[in-house]
């Protein structure tokens, strides 16, 4: 009979722990979700602006090329050479 006591004792310190816990995480899983929310909005964020950046550097690199064929056609035109005279004048 004394153990029927201390078997419900515990039982109901155990339910108690339980629903403790669930309360515990509810009011935390709010928060949670706020803050994966926030997460998933900075990083729609983030990766628009690498978007941005990654057509800046193609852009660049597009101009970067045409600098260079241009460079190219002149040196195919010849170079100026230019006459100083002996060394010492």
């Amino acid at each position: 009979m004394e153990f029927m006591w201390v078997f419900g004792i515990l039982t109901f310190g155990c339910l108690a722990i339980l629903v403790k816990i669930l309360l515990d995480y509810s009011a935390a899983a709010s928060e949670w979700h706020a803050m994966v929310r926030q997460a998933k909005v900075q990083q729609a964020q983030a990766e628009s602006q690498v978007d941005v950046f990654v057509k800046g550097k193609e852009e660049a690199l597009a101009r970067t090329s045409t600098v260079e064929q241009e460079r190219k056609q002149h040196e195919k035109k010849g170079k100026v050479i230019l006459h100083r005279g002996p060394p010492g004048q």
